[in-house]
């Protein structure tokens, strides 16, 4: 009969597991170097009950332990959280995601209001960076609008939006970005091409406008 319960055996192995050597584990519970290994052997995550999850702060990976993350000192999203989990409150709240990248699509790029995102990190976002992209996109495109409705919701205005999103994704490369500007360039100037020209007012539009006036002026005398 081992003189080692399973259960103190799972306890070594997860400390081997989340990070500690073996020699030091094994040390620290007095029991030999080679049976731990055995027991790292024999014993599996699931076994031990590890997950591998992903930082809700900065993305790294690392083992469900419900410790603070190693890489950026965060706790772990409180489960019972529903602002953490509940993914149709942020929704109905105006989230929603725009990409999904990283190896294996393992982080996502969210898009969010503002009065939402300093909710949810407790902090005022009006000291973070931007650089205001997608807003000058959207005014060239209400712009673009005014001239033909049909034009302001077509693929190509979506493009465009689709384009200022990948330049302000800070991930993307300053390569992608460089490929990303130069066909938002493009396709505005493409949606301006075929757009209607902005109608201006004419001289006799003046003459209309003015004798309007005056006959406005005039009923208002005889009156």
């Amino acid at each position: 009969m081992s003189a080692y319960s399973d259960d103190f055996k799972r306890e070594a192995v997860r400390a081997v597991r989340l990070g500690e050597t073996v020699p030091k584990v094994a040390k620290r519970l007095k029991c030999s170097p080679s049976s731990l290994r055995g027991w790292v052997a024999k014993f599996s995550d699931e076994d031990l009950g590890l997950v591998v999850v992903t930082c809700a702060t900065c993305g790294a990976e690392r083992w469900n332990d419900d410790g603070p993350c190693g890489s950026c000192g965060a706790e772990p999203a409180d489960p019972d959280d529903e602002k953490a989990r509940d993914g149709d409150d942020l929704a109905a709240a105006g989230a929603r995601v725009v990409a999904v990248f990283g190896a294996f699509a393992s982080r996502v790029m969210v898009e969010m209001p503002t009065r939402l995102a300093e909710e949810l990190f407790n902090e005022p976002l009006a000291d973070c960076s931007r650089t205001e992209i997608f807003d000058g996109v959207e005014r060239d495109l209400a712009e673009i609008t005014k001239r033909d409705a049909d034009l302001g919701r077509s693929a190509l205005a979506g493009l465009c939006r689709g384009l200022a999103l990948e330049l302000e994704n800070p991930y993307n490369s300053a390569t992608s970005k460089a490929q990303c500007a130069g066909q938002l360039r493009d396709t505005l100037a493409q949606l301006r091409e075929l757009a209607p020209p902005e109608r201006k007012a004419s001289g006799l539009d003046d003459l209309k406008s003015d004798r309007s006036a005056r006959l406005a002026g005039g009923a208002g005398t005889a009156d």
